[in-house]
């Protein structure tokens, strides 16, 4: 719409990334181009939005908005703040040393959110641990977690996407592997097992050691309130599947 159209030439460089069901339609060169894209952004569904700097850096991710053209506008201009405010604390970091120098880059990147800084901002996060190499500040070991947390991630998404139904048994130690090797935060881990292993487990129709997994869980007093719901729902799905009715009841 004009109202979009005379306000974004003045902005920004309009760039889309298209994934069609038919690749025939695309150049292989594009294809690996656009692939690129979405695996530096980390996207998770169509249509997503971004806007970045010359650098391709995103400072702030968005979608369908209501109100139409000129509120869109709007929206984008209260984006456009973001950029001000993560380059003002850039800036700062540039300045200065040690933990300043640490907080001023994680105050740059809680402008721009965990999500984005974790996949486009490396190396101000190399930045941030090494000015904060003594933890004083406690953002070394929030980000080494942080950045654990996110390779952990990774590696389950790469295990999910070679499932094929029969395989589950290889996976079930492939995540184990997984949580060795990135030591995940307990948080973290709780959420991949209730999404991962326990779905794994069940594939490999191994549902007494799935239900003993979740009672192993459920015993954790540090598990987030969500989670024991979700445990909850899943562990009473699993005693159905077990013929314990009254179990499953008690268990909701």
């Amino acid at each position: 719409q004009d109202a979009f159209k005379a306000d974004a030439k003045d902005h920004f460089v309009l760039v889309e990334f298209d994934f069609p069901n038919d690749k025939s339609k695309l150049s292989e060169e594009t294809q690996k181009q656009n692939q690129e894209w979405n695996d530096k952004l980390a996207v998770k569904g169509f249509p997503t939005i971004y806007l970045a700097d010359e650098l391709g850096r995103p400072y702030a991710q968005t979608g369908y908005q209501p109100g139409g053209a000129e509120a869109y506008v709007a929206h984008l201009a209260e984006l456009r703040e973001k950029r001000g405010e993560r380059d003002k604390e850039f800036a700062a970091a540039s300045e200065a040393q040690g933990v300043e120098k640490a907080k001023h880059l994680a105050a740059a990147l809680d402008v721009v959110g965990e999500e984005l800084a974790l996949n486009a901002y490396a190396d101000q996060i190399k930045e941030l641990i090494a000015a904060d190499a003594n933890n004083e500040a406690g953002l070394k070991g929030k980000y080494e977690q942080k950045l654990a947390d996110a390779e952990f991630d990774r590696a389950l998404a790469k295990l999910a996407a070679t499932f094929n139904g029969k395989n589950a048994g290889d996976l079930l130690a492939a995540f184990d592997e997984a949580v060795e090797k990135y030591k995940p935060s307990a948080a973290h881990l709780s959420r991949a097992t209730l999404s991962h292993k326990l779905q794994l487990l069940m594939a490999a129709e191994k549902r007494d050691e799935a239900l003993a997994l979740i009672e192993r869980l459920l015993a954790d007093d540090q598990q987030e309130l969500m989670t024991k719901l979700q445990l909850g729902l899943a562990k009473a799905n699993l005693l159905r599947q077990l013929n314990r009715p009254d179990d499953a009841v008690q268990a909701m």
